[in-house]
């Protein structure tokens, strides 16, 4: 029994997007070419450009992929059982967790890191602010002010972003999300 054409599109899609995001972690975002990304995918140049117009916009598409990806670990997080410092400790580890299991073995990790921002820098935002006021609304359920969650939450994402210019391994890193969420989220400071 064939496919129906539609779900055959996608696989097809899922099929390249997988297989860009293999050639570019392994060789970096400069040095992959349409042709490389066709031929790991296993189909042809054309085909790869009926559904991607460039290489940006395969490589955003491995973007939004692994967002959802992140999103979805930070919500399972959110919803779990535990106070609101522990689910968004939770979250927040997940997140990056995530995000540190695509690119850890790449050697072009930086480079692929900045591209990512430069291409998608309003997507990661929205994500980003989404999770922050998913956060605060946490807090607020606990009893916190509006006005107080808020400014916690945005210190602590900023904070817990910064981590990430200091190499660590995912223990540290744990242990470090986890005491600037305790801390900045103790609600007697």
């Amino acid at each position: 029994m064939t496919q129906p054409p539609m779900r055959k599109k996608q696989d097809r899609a899922q099929r390249i997007t997988a297989a860009a995001k293999t050639q570019f972690l392994e060789f970096g975002l400069r040095s992959t070419t349409m042709e490389a990304i066709a031929r790991r995918a296993g189909v042809a140049k054309a085909t790869l450009y009926t559904y991607f117009p460039d290489k940006d916009a395969v490589f955003r598409a491995v973007l939004m992929s692994v967002a959802s990806r992140l999103k979805i670990a930070a919500e399972t997080a959110f919803t779990a059982n535990g106070s609101a410092s522990d689910r968004i400790a939770a979250a927040l580890s997940a997140k990056y967790f995530e995000l540190d299991a695509v690119l850890e073995a790449s050697p072009h990790r930086a480079e692929l890191t900045h591209q990512a921002v430069i291409l998608t820098g309003s997507e990661i935002t929205l994500l980003s602010n989404e999770l922050q006021e998913r956060a605060t609304a946490l807090l607020v359920e606990e009893g916190w002010s509006r006005a107080k969650a808020s400014d916690r939450t945005a210190l602590l994402f900023a904070c817990i972003g910064g981590l990430y210019k200091i190499p660590a391994g995912r223990e540290r890193r744990e242990e470090q999300i986890t005491f600037l969420t305790e801390r900045l989220l103790d609600e007697s400071c």
